[in-house]
């Protein structure tokens, strides 16, 4: 049996369908549809760009200025759908998109916008001392506004704001990274809940923590891009040191040192560590500089391999002469 015509075939099904509209309709149901749109337009786009690099021949260009209209058309989807997280997560790379394309104010705007989004204020970059209490600062409180992943795109945002934005207004950038070190610093609420004081954050920092909650944190890259997560780490605990917030870079320096480890970026991880030696040290905390140290020279990759020698463990609450402390020192 033929049909002259699709609207033939249409009258045999109980329900008259419209494939126009059916198709829209099935397009702006789910707003991440957009996002994946605009997310693959990037992956292409990035692909030719390696194919250029090679010399290789391709069929269809797609140009960085399509990428980013299809990033718009996703954030203003999005928005309208009233989706927080993904709206952050399209703001966030529109963003990116706009500093890879030189537009720092571009880029500023997207990632304040996707702040305010996520922490829900207006301007809380440049007003979160009035924004945020005393009591929302806490770690308890930013993780119940923001959520896990809420707080870690949060920080990674602030963090770029401070770094590539904020160049000038030092006083400025140094109170913007001390807003994403509290975002930063809400994480360990999820996995480690008993740090709640800056007391317990510098007793914890010459042990080896585990910041990381016991899910995939770090599996979706939309959400959490685990190397950025590390980049920004290392820049805003290298920042707070530099201006002397000894106290406050120690979440920081924890979380880089955890989320390097389970990762096994061990470079980062070094370097995380020597910064925290620096840390303690001019905390006056010379027994943990001395475990962060021996931890250091005897980094767990080294612990893990087969046939590894036992290495002796300084104890900080004995005296320095004790012998296995002696031993440490020595090594």
């Amino acid at each position: 049996m033929s049909y002259e015509s699709g609207v033939d075939g249409l009258r045999l099904v109980s329900v008259p369908l419209e494939l126009a509209d059916t198709v829209q309709i099935c397009k702006t149901a789910d707003p991440s549809c957009s996002l994946m749109k605009a997310r693959n337009m990037l992956a292409s786009y990035l692909d030719q760009q390696r194919k250029l690099e090679h010399d290789l021949q391709q069929d269809h260009q797609v140009t960085l200025s399509e990428v980013i209209t299809a990033y718009e058309e996703a954030v203003g989807t999005i928005r309208a759908a009233g989706k927080p997280s993904l709206l952050a997560q399209a703001l966030h790379e529109l963003g990116n998109l706009h500093f890879y394309r030189d537009n720092l104010r571009g880029a500023y705007a997207c990632w304040a916008d996707a702040a305010d989004v996520l922490l829900k204020k207006t301007d809380v970059i440049n007003n979160w001392r009035m924004c945020l209490t005393a009591e929302e600062l806490g770690g308890a409180a930013l993780l119940a506004r923001c959520g896990v992943w809420g707080c870690l795109l949060a920080g990674i945002l602030v963090t770029d704001v401070a770094r590539y934005v904020l160049k000038l207004g030092l006083a400025l950038r140094t109170e913007t990274c001390l807003l994403a070190a509290a975002l930063f610093r809400a994480v360990f609420g999820a996995a480690l809940p008993c740090l709640r004081s800056d007391e317990e954050f510098v007793n914890a920092a010459g042990g080896s923590v585990d910041a990381v909650p016991s899910i995939e944190l770090l599996s979706d890259h939309g959400r959490c891009n685990p190397a950025t997560l590390v980049t920004c780490l290392m820049w805003l605990g290298d920042e707070l040191t530099k201006s002397h917030h000894f106290v406050a870079v120690i979440p920081v320096l924890l979380l880089q040192e955890s989320v390097a480890r389970r990762l096994q970026l061990w470079c980062e991880w070094a370097a995380g560590q020597t910064t925290l030696v620096r840390v303690v040290t001019n905390l006056g905390r010379y027994c943990d500089a001395v475990i962060i140290l021996h931890r250091l020279f005897n980094p767990p990759l080294l612990a893990d391999t087969p046939g590894a020698t036992h290495t002796p463990r300084f104890h900080r609450e004995a005296a320095f002469n004790n012998v296995d402390n002696i031993e440490v020192l020595k090594l």
